[in-house]
């Protein structure tokens, strides 16, 4: 009896990262978001990718943080799509920063209560800081490691989403 080759099955087009941290200081561009204080984060990311240059993926994340109007919570919910040119890799999504739970701290008439006053310095703060952007960002992609618990123990596996691991140098993982 011969034997026939058993047909590799393709891998799922599906992936999903997901993401944890302690931070001493939890900074957003320069500013720091937990009062100089550590902060712990928690996120997932499901991606599709459509072919081995371009994924669509979106995302929610928490922060800790620690705001002047007593805001606690980061939820960041995000999506996009990473299309790669070759070397070139870039990121085109869009971003909303909701912050819930903050107390207005001004003038009665502009928080639309009667109790509103400044904060203790005298400065001024509106009950919700969340927003939102866009996002277009050019990049050259980087590997991540991960690590992960196996049963024959632990092994270290290192990607990039336009890069199989083949093509990157061991030095780098």
């Amino acid at each position: 009896m011969v034997l026939k080759p058993v047909a590799a099955t393709p891998p799922s087009p599906w992936d999903v990262a997901i993401t944890g941290a302690f931070m001493s200081d939890y900074n957003f561009r320069g500013i720091t978001q937990s009062a100089h204080q550590p902060s712990i984060e928690a996120g997932l990311e499901p991606r599709y990718n459509f072919s081995s240059t371009l994924q669509a993926y979106v995302g929610v994340s928490a922060e800790s943080i620690d705001f002047p109007n007593t805001a606690t919570t980061e939820i960041d919910l995000y999506a996009g799509i990473r299309p790669t040119f070759g070397k070139l890799a870039l990121d085109f999504g869009f971003w909303d920063y909701y912050y819930p739970g903050g107390k207005c701290f001004n003038t009665p008439a502009f928080c639309g209560t009667a109790g509103a006053t400044p904060l203790p310095n005298g400065n001024l703060i509106k009950q919700n800081e969340s927003f939102y952007e866009a996002t277009a960002k050019p990049s050259t992609p980087r590997p991540t490691i991960s690590i992960s618990a196996a049963a024959s123990g632990v092994r270290r596996r290192c990607s990039t989403p336009a890069l199989p691991a083949s093509t990157i140098p061991a030095t780098l993982c």
